[in-house]
């Protein structure tokens, strides 16, 4: 199997599913998927309003009229919290942040405030972020090609990486980042960053999780990579 062709074959969300598992490798639900998936959706959405780019990458000017309360509300406390800088005031608004958004309270639980999220972004910007049965027809692609396997514990699909796939994108990582400390010897570092993407390209490196710093890495990274600081700072761990 030649890892380095792998992204190159595969869609924006497969890769995004991808990296999950390669993340957690086994004993995966699918309710953890799509939970995993659509939050970085949600952040990459929510990043980009706060950026002030008229969430030109998505392609849609937003109606305040048209803005769920929930959403709206959330992209307002979200911009607020990119731009603080006091550290006592950001830490107050992501508490602010995790209990209003993403965790539950009376008849709202922490999956259906994400799915209101959800559906609110993908009605003013259709197909941003994908739902349950898309996510579930591409694991079943991925499946059907071999990266990933499920079994079935009463009566729930459990799944994981598939063991051969995941062994040979491991080696292919080691092998490169041996390859990269031996050049690293010779030469600076920044150098030697520069010659391995162009060698291999942002795309396969970022795919390797290899020079996770550079900057070419964190443009080609997967959502699940990029957004993954803000899931781990205002996302409960249980939620």
């Amino acid at each position: 199997m030649d890892i380095d062709l792998v992204p190159a074959y595969l869609s924006s969300l497969e890769k995004e599913i991808i990296n999950v598992f390669i993340d957690r490798i086994s004993n995966i639900t699918p309710a953890l998927i799509e939970k995993e998936i659509q939050l970085a959706y949600i952040f990459n959405f929510a990043e980009n309003y706060a950026l002030g780019s008229s969430l030109e990458n998505i392609k849609v000017t937003i109606d305040e009229a048209k803005v769920n309360p929930l959403l709206n509300s959330f992209l307002t406390d979200f911009n607020e919290y990119t731009r603080t800088e006091d550290q006592q005031k950001k830490e107050e608004i992501a508490n602010k942040i995790i209990k209003t958004y993403f965790t539950g309270e009376g008849r709202l639980s922490a999956e259906k405030k994400r799915h209101i999220l959800v559906r609110a972004i993908n009605k003013i910007s259709p197909n941003t972020i994908p739902s349950y049965m898309k996510i579930n027809r591409i694991l079943n692609i991925l499946e059907a090609k071999g990266y990933i396997q499920h079994t079935v514990i009463d009566k729930k699909k459990i799944w994981e990486i598939a063991p051969g796939f995941y062994q040979a994108w491991l080696n292919r990582r080691n092998q490169i980042i041996n390859e990269f400390k031996q050049k690293e010897a010779e030469t600076k570092t920044e150098e030697a960053e520069a010659y391995f993407i162009s060698k291999y390209g942002p795309v396969v490196l970022s795919f390797l999780r290899i020079l996770s710093q550079a900057k070419d890495f964190l443009e080609s990274a997967p959502l699940v990579i990029r957004e993954s600081h803000y899931i781990k700072e205002l996302i409960p761990p249980t939620s």
